[in-house]
């Protein structure tokens, strides 16, 4: 018969290991982010790697396609946003020159209403503008470390992808052989929720851009007419 302990000290230890996974996560979660990402991408092509390896590629070849079908469909994206960027920096003269007018219109109703000179508002922007260079410099350095990790986005689901088998032979048997059924299943259902979310993701997103687009075309095609 199995030992019963008490509830106070199951509570303490499930709380201590609570603590405990969460100190783990977070200590190492420089390498666990990229880990993940990189297993929602392998997840995501693994149907295609599948469907080459049937039509009698090789597996490093599929996995290679399959990287670079994502790389092009992610450039396009990325070329897509650049020209509405583009467009958008044509129109910042004017939008520079209407923001430096809604200022000096602030400017002057604030030192009207509470009597605080435009010198001194200018001077405490300064001030401001000091103390957030110290936060853009730490962002900046965020932004190239995440520019890094994007790099080896690609070469972590490169790796999951080709020991895949050996991934799931490792936790199969990690549990006992009576538990296979119900890890298959798990595994199963795990994939297929990953996959209809971020499918369901980009279907959102392409609407999205479509419904942005006819948006901002709409004005542009009525001044043509």
């Amino acid at each position: 018969m199995p030992r019963q302990y008490p509830y106070y000290l199951k509570s303490t230890v499930i709380m201590l290991g609570l603590i405990l996974f969460v100190f783990i996560i977070f200590t190492l979660r420089e390498i666990l982010v990229p880990v993940c990402f990189s297993v929602l991408i392998a997840i995501l092509l693994n149907p295609l790697v599948n469907r080459l390896q049937a039509r009698k590629v090789g597996q490093v070849a599929s996995i290679v396609i399959a990287l670079l079908i994502a790389f092009i469909f992610i450039a396009g994206v990325g070329y897509f946003l650049s020209r509405q960027i583009a467009g958008f920096t044509d129109q910042l003269p004017l939008m520079k020159q209407k923001l430096e007018q809604m200022i000096g219109q602030l400017q002057q109703s604030i030192s009207q209403r509470f009597n605080i000179g435009v010198d001194k508002q200018q001077a405490a922007l300064r001030d401001a503008g000091q103390n957030v260079k110290p936060w853009l410099s730490s962002t900046a350095g965020t932004v190239m470390n995440s520019l890094a990790t994007m790099f080896l986005l690609p070469v972590y689901a490169y790796l999951f992808l080709y020991y895949k088998t050996l991934l799931l032979t490792f936790l199969y048997e990690v549990f006992t052989e009576d538990h296979y059924k119900d890890v298959g299943v798990v595994l199963k259902q795990t994939k297929g929720a990953i996959q209809s979310y971020m499918f369901g993701l980009l279907i959102e997103a392409l609407i999205v851009a479509i419904l942005n687009s006819l948006t901002l075309l709409f004005p542009k095609a009525l001044r043509m007419i």
